[in-house]
């Protein structure tokens, strides 16, 4: 038996593998498992021989943090140098976790054509720069907005420095909103284009599927570095994440961020101060390569 983790706190179960080490095991070493595999795993090894990326590093961190309801801070790995160190800090030691455990039915796989690791790689270099690409030309439709204005002598200047400088007023109350609305349309667009809804269901790694995901969760990271941080409980999230295909209500109190948006309903009158993120990474088998689970989730 392997322990699934949990995604957001609202899936947690024991599951069957197949794998040579088929045995029982706790819910943070079914964690490990699930990303390095249960043959290969050695909570003795440090994380980089393990092989941990900086990427899964945030996936297991959040995972292990949803399962047992405790925050790790960012330095986790470096404080904690391999797994049985972290594992006695979450499990028997300061963070004083307590797995939660509920039964899910299972879940339909989604069939998508599965690309080669080389040409998987190759891709998301590409999009790495069409990504800087989208967010530099949102800056276009502000430049032409504050040149608008300009012309329209409806600008001003205000003293800066002890008054040894002027600074035009214009480019903070207007281009910038301009700017962050034009990104925030760019990221919506990007993914109704490419995804156009979030389904339930499992989807294999590395899949034409997973890389749509992944196109959309990074542009959506960088929207929430940027833009989601200033706008958090403000009736603005809410519109923007309605635009995205989520079902929120409009009393929701929005104080973190949300994705795969069309698998979440939040109804009216309650507060989310933890991020919701509807998948998870699932066990990585020697004879059956990683996937990725997607489930709905109604608060």
């Amino acid at each position: 038996m392997v322990y699934e983790y949990s995604s957001q706190r609202h899936e947690n179960k024991p599951t069957t593998s197949n794998d040579d080490k088929n045995v029982d095991c706790d819910p943070f070493d079914g964690i490990m498992y699930s990303f390095f595999g249960a043959s290969s795993y050695n909570p003795e090894q440090s994380w980089d021989e393990l092989g941990m990326v900086s990427m899964i590093s945030i996936e297991i961190r959040d995972a292990i943090s949803d399962s047992f309801q405790v925050i790790l801070e960012p330095d986790c790995f470096e404080v904690y140098t391999t797994p049985a160190a972290l594992k006695d800090f979450v499990v028997n030691s300061d963070g004083g976790g307590v797995p939660l455990q509920i039964n899910l039915s299972p879940l339909p796989r989604i069939e998508s054509r599965t690309l080669p690791w080389c040409l998987f790689g190759c891709i998301q270099a590409l999009y790495s720069a069409f990504l800087v690409f989208i967010f530099a030309s949102s800056i276009v439709p502000a430049w032409f907005v504050g040149k608008f204005v300009a012309n329209q002598d409806a600008i001003s200047t205000t003293p800066a420095l002890g008054g040894g400088a002027y600074v035009a007023w214009i480019w903070f109350p207007i281009v910038v909103p301009v700017w962050m609305i034009s990104f925030s349309f760019s990221v919506i667009a990007l993914k109704w284009i490419m995804i156009w809804r979030y389904q339930e269901g499992t989807v294999s790694i590395p899949s034409i599927q997973y890389l749509q995901w992944w196109a959309v969760d990074r542009a959506v990271e960088l929207w929430e570095f940027w833009i989601g941080g200033v706008i958090l409980d403000t009736p603005l999230i809410n519109i923007f994440y309605f635009l995205m295909g989520a079902k929120i209500h409009s009393t929701v109190s929005l104080e973190s961020f949300v994705r795969e948006f069309d698998l979440v309903e939040i109804k009216e009158r309650a507060t989310i101060q933890h991020t919701i993120k509807c998948r998870k990474f699932g066990e990585w088998h020697d004879n059956k390569g990683p996937s990725l689970r997607f489930r709905s989730i109604s608060v």
